[in-house]
């Protein structure tokens, strides 16, 4: 597996617990397999984010309030930044936690229109993973 690969695969929001889900492998199938901390166990990009949540706990992307480590809930959620109905898929960098009331205020809504302040955030986000998947590739090019 090549550096490019992980950073490819990394989610672009570089904190805890997004960068606690490392990428492992491609399976069979095409789908991008993880690991969460130290774990050894290889979980799909849906999977891992709600073990990472349930082991870290994080804070909501849209509103920012802090939900402690726990199981999954309609108190605390996995959010797609571009919903299903639009196509949204559960790639790591389409997948967030939400809050309760974040993520059923948001609805199918798309992230601009939800909270246009919140989707330049995860633009910015966005555009800085892509610069280090590019610096990654120029340091690859020049070994």
């Amino acid at each position: 597996m090549s550096a490019l690969h992980k950073a490819l695969a990394a989610h672009p929001l570089p904190k805890k617990p997004y960068n606690s889900i490392k990428f492992v492998r491609i399976d069979g199938n095409g789908v991008p397999l993880y690991r969460v901390g130290k774990s050894e166990r290889e979980l799909g990009a849906a999977a891992a984010l709600k073990s990472a949540f349930e082991q870290f706990g994080g804070h909501c992307f849209h509103c920012k309030v802090w939900m402690p480590p726990q199981p999954l809930s309609q108190a605390c959620t996995r959010d797609h930044l571009r919903p299903k109905k639009d196509g949204g898929k559960d790639y790591l960098h389409n997948l967030v936690f939400a809050c309760g009331d974040c993520n059923r205020a948001k609805g199918g809504s798309d992230l601009i229109t939800f909270r246009a302040e919140v989707g330049v955030e995860y633009l910015k986000a966005l555009d800085a993973h892509i610069v280090r998947c590019l610096t990654t590739l120029g340091s690859i090019g020049a070994d």
